[in-house]
């Protein structure tokens, strides 16, 4: 028991005097974020933080690198390696599901709530599920799970959204499946414009470019200049054009479009302009007026 004792001194004399004082400031770290970290990377993390800490770091460092190697195997992002893991659930519960099945309704639905789970994991909407649908999330599974980076997993999920567009609009009629081709590429546009975007201007000049091409894919126009809040009026209207199987679901989604712009530039406008826009509308000008006494800028 003696001879431990001192033992503890040193320890504890080592430790304190690799304590970082207020003047030196805190220990270096390694990002341990779940970030797009690789193996090596953590290791590089590491050796750096031992070096500007040689005592204190065998403790810090240690213990910051394992955090890291918990976000990254094999050289992989974490996010990747999150999605394979995902994909690979997917596909067992797909197969399980259809194993069950007993109709082909019911196959149908195990490709519903398949591609419903992978398209999640790469973020990307879905047009109607048909029976060719299947082959796209099959492909996408084989795709997520040879994935070795994000850019690659934006990749699996631009092809899957292109594939399952391509089958749902194999079934429809030529006028419907132009318009669906065409809004559905749209979105995959404004997917790669947002994720190449790096300022908040930019992501606004996504925005307003994906309204001016889902008006044009649909046919219509709509109150000019078109504003970055109608990116919203734009996403659903393209989840309505997605979903359409007939001229008459389409000229739902038109209109659908035309009011939701509508409201948004007429929430931009001034007090007056509301006025001039209700009186050029209805012709009513004592019930405009009774509107603009309310009115607040």
């Amino acid at each position: 028991m003696k001879r431990i004792v001192p033992l503890i001194a040193v320890a504890g004399a080592l430790v304190g005097c690799a304590m970082p004082t207020s003047d030196s400031g805190p220990a270096p770290e390694i990002n341990a974020a779940g970030a797009a970290l690789t193996l090596e990377e953590c290791a590089e993390q590491r050796d750096n933080c031992l070096s500007e800490n040689p005592l204190f770091g065998l403790f810090t460092c240690s213990i910051q690198y394992t955090q890291c190697r918990a976000t990254a195997e094999d050289g992989l992002p974490a996010q990747v390696i999150a999605a394979v893991s995902d994909a690979r659930e997917c596909r067992q519960e797909g197969s399980e599901c259809r194993r069950d099945a007993e109709s082909g309704g019911g196959l149908l639905a195990c490709t519903e709530e398949q591609a419903e789970c992978v398209a999640a994991i790469v973020d990307v909407p879905l047009p109607a599920i048909v029976e060719g649908t299947a082959a796209c999330v099959d492909s996408a599974v084989d795709c997520i799970v040879a994935s070795e980076s994000t850019g690659e997993l934006r990749g699996c999920g631009e092809t899957l959204a292109d594939c399952a567009v391509e089958e749902a609009v194999s079934v429809l009629p030529e006028p419907v499946r132009e318009t669906v081709e065409e809004v559905g590429r749209c979105r995959n546009v404004l997917a790669s414009c947002t994720s190449e975007a790096s300022t908040a201007s930019g992501l606004a000049q996504c925005a307003v470019y994906n309204v001016r091409c889902v008006a044009e894919g649909l046919g219509v126009t709509l109150p000019d200049p078109p504003v970055a809040e109608g990116l919203q009026c734009a996403e659903d209207a393209t989840t309505c054009a997605l979903d359409a199987t007939s001229l008459s679901d389409l000229r739902e989604c038109r209109n659908g479009l035309l009011e939701c712009s509508a409201d948004v530039v007429r929430q931009e406008l001034t007090c007056e302009q509301k006025w001039t826009a209700c009186v050029n509308e209805t012709l009513n000008f004592f019930g405009c007026t009774r509107e603009l006494a309310t009115c607040t800028d």
